[in-house]
């Protein structure tokens, strides 16, 4: 009897999953509750959520509360952390209550939550609930970022760069900035960036080599849902409701919360395309919208070695929907291997056409001052047509005295971003970075003539050495004409397309 009772509870619950899905919120709302009743914490936590978005039900957060505190007591540290979260921030009804939001953060962070661990972290940081504690921060930001949680991470990193509750080690620090930023998180950018200046070359490849080991280690307990009852994270859902806003329909707050009226603001897109109005989020919505909001950029690559591998700027490809790149008329699809927004760099990968023969390094610590340099690249993204521009080194710095830069003279445009730095005999010394420039006219507020930017021949080689990535150190010291070097450039430059 018992095991057919909990066998209806699941199927009530699986079933509410699906209607959600189908768009049928009502139908989702009369399968959770009955679920709900006879106390599955999934579905109280389900509806909990859907009172506090007016999802399917006029937004309640009384009701809310009650089913979130149900699962919650049943144990389900999701619903915890989101006890927690409200009595953090507080609501119209729920006066903002620091210490009881320390409680419920503690009971979802033991039962191993990353969020609710990360949140826990925080508070002890802050000294918000209790006395600031360093010691217990770092527990719980640590237990969270072993799992893989990114602001986690940077937190972390903030108290190795600083010794807080930890013995100062900015190693260890650079290695918690760089796994974060893999993730896409912003602020480790700024975070690494600003520690990378205080490092030798020495710490900062041992801190990556720490962050390649890394492995996230799932705690036991309860994952946080996607979102409530939907396949769709909060992050895609964002996504789809900014596209619609962008399109003219009103999606509601953009908050990544399937509500009512982002459903309305499907229906309304879905009617004027002519299709079934549904109100529903599904892949194909997502497609289509992604394709009347896409944007296309442009910039440039060259091949490193023979397997297909090239380089360019971070800032060509970063938060692309798909990358391609242009070879004599030929559209090639590229994979993202790297990113190293601090240093505005990444690797792509193809399937390399056997024509195409690879660029070689040249070691940087033989570059002079005043030498002449190339730069190859396709600006204002004209894939077909390979441009040089040519120049001396101006500085062996960047802005900042940023000693990964080098300062060239040669003028260039949109599109040669990613493009190779050429010495007179066609080795390179550099990857050609438009936001170096960019970013230097907005610091100042001048901009500056024939002073473009640069990332250094030897940088690049780290990012490869982290990566595991082959390349080829050229020793040519023969001269070449600048149409020879030219001619030569044609072999391993590439156009590269961003659709976002």
């Amino acid at each position: 009897m018992m095991m057919a009772v909990c066998l209806e509870v699941a199927a009530d619950y699986r079933s509410g999953v699906a209607a959600f899905q189908r768009g049928d919120h009502a139908a989702a709302f009369r399968f959770f509750m009955p679920s709900a009743k006879r106390g599955d914490r999934r579905a109280q936590f389900a509806l909990g959520q859907m009172y506090e978005a007016g999802t399917g039900v006029p937004k309640n957060y009384l009701k809310a509360l009650n089913w979130y505190r149900k699962s919650a007591e049943g144990g389900f540290a999701p619903a915890q952390y989101a006890l927690g979260r409200i009595h953090y921030r507080g609501l119209s009804v729920v006066p903002r209550d620091s210490v009881v939001a320390q409680a419920w953060f503690r009971r979802a962070a033991e039962k191993g939550l990353p969020e609710a661990q990360y949140s826990l972290g925080r508070m002890y940081t802050t000294g918000e609930a209790a006395p600031r504690d360093y010691a217990q921060a770092t527990r719980w930001y640590r237990r969270a970022a072993e799992q893989g949680y990114t602001r986690a991470q940077v937190a972390l990193g903030v108290l190795y760069s600083r010794g807080k509750g930890v013995s100062k080690d900015p190693v260890q620090a650079y290695k918690w900035y760089t796994l974060a930023m893999a993730a896409g998180d912003r602020v480790a950018v700024d975070k690494r960036t600003a520690l990378e200046s205080t490092l030798t070359r020495q710490q900062i490849d041992r801190a990556l080599g720490l962050a390649r080991a890394f492995e996230p280690v799932r705690e036991a307990g309860d994952p946080m849902p996607r979102d409530p009852v939907s396949p769709w994270s909060r992050a895609e859902v964002r996504d789809i409701q900014r596209r619609l806003k962008a399109l003219g329909y009103d999606p509601g707050p953009i908050d990544g919360l399937p509500g009512d009226r982002t459903s309305s603001a499907i229906q309304a897109y879905e009617r004027d395309q002519g299709l079934e109005p549904s109100g529903r989020l599904t892949a194909e919505l997502r497609d289509r919208l992604r394709r009347r909001t896409a944007r296309t950029s442009a910039g440039s690559a060259f091949l490193i070695n023979g397997s297909g591998y090239l380089i360019t700027n971070s800032h060509v490809v970063h938060g692309c929907k798909e990358v391609r790149v242009h070879h004599r008329g030929a559209m090639i699809s590229a994979s993202v291997i790297a990113d190293d927004a601090a240093q505005d760099l990444a690797i792509l990968r193809i399937t390399s056409p056997a024509e195409l023969k690879p660029a070689g390094l040249r070691t940087d610590s033989d570059i002079r001052l005043g030498e002449d340099v190339l730069v190859a690249g396709f600006p204002l993204g004209r894939s077909q047509d390979l441009h040089v521009s040519v120049g001396t080194i101006n500085a062996l710095i960047g802005r900042r005295s940023d000693p990964n830069r080098l300062q060239i003279s040669a003028p260039i445009q949109s599109g040669y971003s990613g493009g190779p730095v050429l010495d007179r005999s066609g080795n390179v010394v550099g990857v050609m970075t438009e936001a170096g420039r960019i970013a230097a006219a907005e610091e100042s507020g001048v901009i500056l003539q024939n002073a473009n930017f640069a990332v250094r021949s030897n940088t690049v080689r780290r990012l490869l050495e982290a990566n595991g990535v082959d390349y080829r150190v050229s020793r040519n010291h023969k001269p070449m004409t600048n149409p020879e070097i030219a001619e030569a450039a044609r072999e391993y430059t590439l156009a590269v397309e961003c659709r976002n």
